[in-house]
């Protein structure tokens, strides 16, 4: 394909000119593989470049954010419209002992802790286009402070528990704590914690946000699941000048901001979530399902020691006559409710980014376990999933196709490296084709294990 020549040749200036030809190889390979995983060897079988000339490119010292939206400022450049930060973690199972910061973390697929590796990725969602695109992303490792922090406070709870029951037995009674606060007691001045996760997306955002200034695209939120909806993260991005949004726990408890004329008060009256008609700002209706929207510009939370813009949606299932709440929030106080809440649900477009790099450009198959070559593993199967929405979103433009995916151009693309094995397979022409022998090439076409070196199958009887 030309446009994926020219796309690869306008990125020369951030991969050496004497790779730049490996570099199109490795994508026509990765785009023409059909089955085996997205691994350096299959990659050179289904390329014109050989296996060592893939583990030199994957051996390369490469700025992939820089790569990656380069890539994007041609494809979004008459884009005006406002754009989003979206920040997550992807994990992947790994096996062995070798694998660099490898350890034991969450996965929400299987919703336990399993032996993998982690990735903090930060996407660009462009609103009007309702697209993801990936500029960034960094290895974590285990949290060790938090693993400690974890099993201190298991052994403290574990003694407490064990003293209580001694106390019970011994018919001593348990002195518990007088009602209120204790005096003397101070306000606690609320700062960021530290942990991996958020020194991550300060590295990512420190490092993603001048770069994407220097091509005109300004951000102006940063949107996040529930893992992001606490004071730490609200204070990192309001350092970068951005607002976040993001969502609270639906056991949060609200308070609206003290009445005028009152001293040295923080919160106000509570939020009462069976009296909020005053607020209601929308109301759908899904399947047997009711949503109802509702908007308080200006409350406090306990954990966030801010206020903050809530939207409260109130589910209602018809046939259970169930209702839930789903608190959804942002620290920019002038921003509309239904906005908000769209802005929120493009979060998960960065999930689809995952599935597509999984599935299709070998997120889920490399076999390194350098530090390097896992950092240009992960970062060319995002670059893939880049590349992949703007070949089709250019392949609408110039067709009257409305629905193309990432396996319709795989398809193109197998069908190209198809046709260059039958053009360079000397036995075959035009009087021969339909000679047995010959069939019986075009029956094991593009196998790993059939083929000689001049691809010339044994004969057939």
């Amino acid at each position: 394909m030309e446009q994926l020549a020219s796309l690869i040749l306008s990125l020369s200036r951030l991969i050496p000119s004497a790779n730049i030809g490996h570099f199109l190889s490795i994508v026509e390979g990765i785009y023409s593989i059909s089955s085996g995983g997205v691994t350096q060897l299959n990659i050179s079988r289904y390329s014109s470049i050989s296996y060592r000339s893939v583990q030199r490119f994957m051996s390369l010292s490469i700025s992939w954010y820089q790569l990656l939206i380069r890539m994007l400022v041609v494809h979004l450049s008459n884009y005006r419209g406002v754009y989003l930060l979206v920040i997550d973690e992807t994990v992947e199972d790994k096996a062995g002992k070798q694998t660099d910061k490898i350890g034991y973390f969450f996965s929400s697929k299987l919703g336990k802790v399993i032996k993998s590796v982690s990735f903090g990725v930060l996407s660009l969602v462009a609103v009007d286009k309702r697209k993801s695109y990936v500029v960034d992303f960094t290895q974590l490792s285990q949290d060790a402070s938090k693993t400690a922090e974890n099993k201190a406070k298991k052994v403290l709870k574990a003694k407490k528990k064990a003293q209580k029951k001694k106390d019970k037995a011994a018919g001593k009674l348990t002195e518990t704590r007088p009602p209120g606060r204790p005096v003397g007691s101070k306000n606690k001045v609320k700062t960021k914690v530290e942990s991996e996760s958020s020194r991550a997306l300060t590295l990512l955002l420190t490092r993603v946000l001048p770069f994407l200034a220097s091509v005109l695209i300004h951000p102006t939120y940063l949107v996040g699941d529930g893992a992001y909806g606490n004071l730490t993260y609200c204070l990192l991005a309001g350092e970068q000048n951005l607002f976040l949004i993001s969502k609270l726990n639906c056991t949060s408890v609200l308070f609206y901001p003290p009445k005028a004329g009152t001293r040295q008060r923080i919160y106000g009256d509570k939020v009462d979530f069976t009296q909020l008609q005053d607020h209601q700002i929308d109301e759908k209706e899904e399947d047997d399902c009711i949503f109802t929207f509702f908007q308080i510009k200006k409350v406090r939370t306990r954990n966030i020691g801010q206020f903050i813009n809530v939207v409260i949606i109130r589910c209602y299932h018809k046939k259970s006559k169930k209702t839930g709440f789903i608190l959804l929030f942002s620290t920019d106080l002038t921003l509309e409710g239904m906005t908000l809440v769209d802005y929120y649900a493009l979060r998960f477009q960065i999930e689809f980014n995952f599935r597509d790099a999984k599935q299709y450009f070998g997120l889920s198959d490399f076999k390194s376990i350098k530090p390097t070559q896992m950092n240009n593993a992960v970062g060319l199967s995002f670059f893939m999933v880049n590349l992949s929405a703007i070949l089709i979103d250019n392949m609408k433009e110039q067709s009257d196709f409305k629905f193309l995916s990432i396996l319709d151009l795989k398809t193109c693309f197998r069908a190209i490296f198809f046709s260059k094995h039958l053009k360079n397979t000397p036995i075959l022409n035009v009087n021969n084709i339909l000679d047995p022998q010959n069939i019986a090439v075009l029956e094991y076409l593009g196998a790993i294990n059939m083929f000689n070196k001049n691809n010339i199958m044994p004969k057939v009887d």
